[in-house]
């Protein structure tokens, strides 16, 4: 009987936690973009670089064969690229 109880209470709070995380990962998707572009605005200011470096990103392969997403920041003036690997 306390396992029947037990397992109704984690049933019902994963379910809670499952609807949760539902309406909440756009929200956070969006914060994660809004972080990440201002980190980037800390490091290269929007001054010298053409184009917004969260959607121009590449994705790397490092030595793990892991991926590994990073910005690119295109300077109009001298035609250079710098990539800012995160």
């Amino acid at each position: 009987m306390h396992g029947l109880i037990l397992g109704c209470f984690c049933l019902g709070f994963g379910l809670v936690l499952a609807v949760t995380d539902r309406l909440t990962s756009k929200d956070m998707a969006a914060r994660a973009l809004e972080d990440r572009q201002n980190s980037l605005s800390q490091v290269i200011p929007a001054t010298i670089h053409d184009n917004d470096p969260v959607e121009d990103s590449v994705v790397l392969k490092d030595a793990g064969n892991r991926e590994i997403k990073s910005g690119l920041e295109f300077f109009a003036a001298n035609k250079t690229a710098l990539m800012a690997v995160k």
